[in-house]
């Protein structure tokens, strides 16, 4: 066998709802062990996938190989088929039409457009008005939270106090700024005396 035929076709099957996310990879352990893993942190990258994860349970998923001992080429071109036959039909959980993801984007270092550059003190200073008494760039900002126990927490720095509690700190701004009706993270509310 060609050792560059090392790539496998697969899916990832909900057995309860019959939809199914189609990928290829040339290490299906480690594949497999990825999705799992960042499904079950609620930060996998299809969101779809992840919304039904989260409503079934693991039990109710599948995870098998439909295609092996692939080329890369052999591997996209099969994974494109289906995608081309069942993406429009509503059975995939797939976000992206293409089985040739776009290459990441290396823009650190001197690949960077902006390596080597500063920004002017007109902006620099046009941000800071902009940023002043915004929630997210205060980092003094005192609030008081109750606990999932009932406890009454004086808290002072979202950052800071996500650090503390384990929080994770886009939701407690969004609770502390009362965004779009978020009441709690992890069972942490806004505590209003």
């Amino acid at each position: 066998m060609d050792s560059k035929a090392s790539f496998v076709v697969y899916q990832i099957i909900n057995n309860i709802t019959g939809k199914w996310f189609v990928g290829s990879t040339d290490d299906w352990s480690r594949r497999k062990r990825d999705h799992i893993n960042l499904l079950n942190k609620n930060k996998h990258h299809c969101i779809y996938l992840q919304r039904s994860w989260n409503k079934h349970s693991s039990p109710d998923f599948m995870f098998i190989i439909i295609s092996y001992h692939l080329t890369r080429e052999k591997a996209y071109q099969v994974e494109q088929t289906i995608l081309d036959k069942f993406f429009s039909e509503g059975y995939l959980y797939n976000t992206n039409p293409n089985a040739i993801k776009p290459p990441i984007n290396k823009s650190y270092g001197k690949d960077n457009p902006f390596y080597g550059k500063t920004h002017s003190d007109e902006y620099k200073e046009r941000l800071r008005k902009e940023m002043k008494g915004n929630i997210f760039a205060t980092k003094d900002i005192r609030f008081t939270l109750q606990s999932p126990d009932g406890k009454i927490i004086s808290c002072s720095g979202i950052n800071t106090t996500a650090r503390k509690y384990n929080l994770d700190a886009a939701h407690l701004q969004k609770v502390v700024r009362q965004h779009r009706g978020y009441k709690s993270t992890r069972g942490w509310r806004l505590y209003n005396g």
